[in-house]
């Protein structure tokens, strides 16, 4: 597959081709438990499937300099991936507040403290 094929020439003597990690979707393994989430997977990565994952920036200024690629790549440095956690009991309106700077109204009834149904800013995070 063409998407699949990043050939590059050494940009430097003594290049360390360890540094280039390959497409995206190349390094990923799903066991076959997880078979059923791979369309899932192939949406929410989209076309960032086809990128190249390098070590960091220099790599890819050298490769981009002097590596003759034969076709337009976009790079991955391994030093700008962040990963994050989503806790399973958050909710879509908890993170839309969040997003949004939302600060929902508490309301305490029966000993108990819950959000307000009358809160405005509740709504539109619910009607988002």
């Amino acid at each position: 597959m063409p998407r699949l094929n990043f050939e590059y020439e050494d940009p430097t003597p003594n290049f360390d081709r360890r540094k280039v990690k390959g497409v995206a979707v190349q390094l990923i393994s799903l066991s076959q438990e997880h078979f059923n989430k791979a369309t899932a997977l192939e949406i929410a990565g989209g076309g960032k499937l086809y990128n190249v994952v390098i070590e960091d920036e220099k790599v890819g200024k050298d490769l981009i300099k002097n590596g003759r690629m034969r076709k337009r790549w976009t790079f991955i440095p391994l030093t700008k991936i962040s990963a994050w956690t989503l806790a399973p009991a958050v909710s879509h309106v908890q993170l839309l507040e969040e997003k949004l700077s939302l600060t929902p109204q508490l309301e305490t009834q029966n000993g108990r403290t819950t959000r307000s149904r009358q809160s405005s800013d509740c709504t539109l995070a619910r009607r988002l």
